[in-house]
């Protein structure tokens, strides 16, 4: 235990001691500029393309120094140099740890601070360390230059789709879109409804997942979002991006479709006494964070368009917990998605209304459950107390 302790502070303190050299000169060293390079030396030599009051790195100017104290050695720096490569061969045949190539900066540091035999091998097997490191993410970066070649192979060959997903995917995503985009079945979402800004937000999130829930249906919907300019966060991603198989439209939803076949679905109207699928629902696109007063069935009547709702209450049992009969977007878009489908508001509601909501169904089922638990309880208490009461 105290092994595995003392190893993992070692490498805390490890970690916390690795500056990366640009952090090391922001923060830690205030180094004066001309201890380590004359301004004109390196304006005339190494910063002619570069831009006036450029200042090098501090580990390219420690790289410089070292090169420089290795160019003007004198006897003393050439004997230990030549004991280290000396050493550094009789490492090699006993098989130890010895890099194939060391820095200038390594060589400055093995001549002139590590003097004894020990400290010159730690060096050295941390420079083999550092080596074998380098050489593993250079491996990691032309494996991921090469699978990135091979995704933009890939994005050539189809060039209409542009997310990076596996091809069968994407052609499953691309036909799931031009069933959407060729059904008959419309739904209109209205934006033209004031909110604020955290309302754009939460009815922008609606939308996203309503999208992508639709391309996973088995009965994907035309999708018509009417007023975009009203939410700016739409508008910008539906203009970026060319392939989310989404009809947009800068005008309100009277001038696009006829009247006739238009109704607006508001938790205020009256309950829908039978589905018509040859009808165009509108879903407003209105997300109640704040408490509004019959906004959508205020503007159906204003427009003089027919208003309805889900029948909830009729299928629901709402006296259990009494939730609120509001839903969000996506909730109600999956309700249509499955009247569409299955033609039932019970496998509809089931599918889609969260857990508040107790269909009469369920209920009775969960009665007559428990009905039969108490009476294999007694059953099982009676045969129990019989069995105890009998001697052998």
């Amino acid at each position: 235990m105290w092994k595995v302790a003392k190893r993992g502070c070692r490498m805390f303190m490890r970690k916390v001691l690795h500056f990366s050299p640009r952090l090391a000169e922001r923060f830690l060293w205030r180094v004066p500029h001309a201890a380590y390079c004359n301004k004109q030396n390196d304006k005339q030599s190494d910063c002619v393309d570069k831009p006036p009051g450029y200042v090098a790195p501090l580990h390219a100017l420690m790289a410089k120094e070292a090169e420089d104290y290795l160019a003007n050695l004198d006897e003393d720096g050439l004997n230990k140099m030549e004991e280290i490569k000396e050493l550094m061969e009789k490492l090699r045949l006993e098989n130890k740890r010895v890099p194939d190539e060391i820095p200038p900066k390594a060589w400055k540091q093995l001549i002139t601070e590590h003097q004894t035999y020990s400290s010159r091998v730690r060096l050295l097997n941390k420079l083999f360390l550092d080596e074998v490191r380098q050489r593993k993410d250079a491996m990691k970066k032309r494996e991921k230059a090469k699978i990135r070649q091979e995704l933009n192979e890939r994005k050539t060959e189809h060039p209409s789709f542009s997310i990076n997903v596996p091809r069968r995917i994407k052609e499953a995503r691309g036909w799931k879109g031009i069933q959407t985009m060729k059904s008959d079945i419309k739904v209109v979402i209205d934006l033209d409804i004031e909110q604020n800004m955290r309302e754009e937000v939460a009815v922008f999130d609606q939308i996203q997942m309503l999208w992508s829930d639709n391309l996973k249906h088995l009965q994907p919907l035309n999708i018509h979002l009417t007023s975009i300019n009203k939410n700016n966060r739409l508008r910008q991603i539906f203009q970026a991006e060319k392939s989310v198989f989404v009809n947009t439209h800068e005008k309100d939803f009277k001038e696009v479709f006829p009247d006739e076949d238009l109704v607006y679905l508001s938790p205020d109207g009256p309950a829908l006494k039978q589905f018509d699928p040859n009808c165009t629902y509108i879903i407003g696109g209105l997300a109640d964070l704040s408490p509004k007063n019959r906004v959508t069935f205020g503007k159906a009547r204003k427009l003089g368009i027919r208003c309805a709702s889900f029948p909830i209450r009729k299928y629901c049992d709402l006296s259990i917990r009494s939730p609120c009969t509001v839903l969000t977007l996506n909730c109600v878009y999956g309700i249509l998605q499955d009247m569409y489908l299955h033609h039932s508001w019970t496998t509809a509601f089931r599918n889609n209304l969260r857990s508040s909501f107790f269909l009469y169904e369920d209920t009775l089922a969960q009665q007559k459950s428990e009905v039969l638990e108490k009476e294999w309880s007694r059953t099982f208490e009676r045969n129990w107390k019989s069995l105890r009461s009998t001697k052998y």
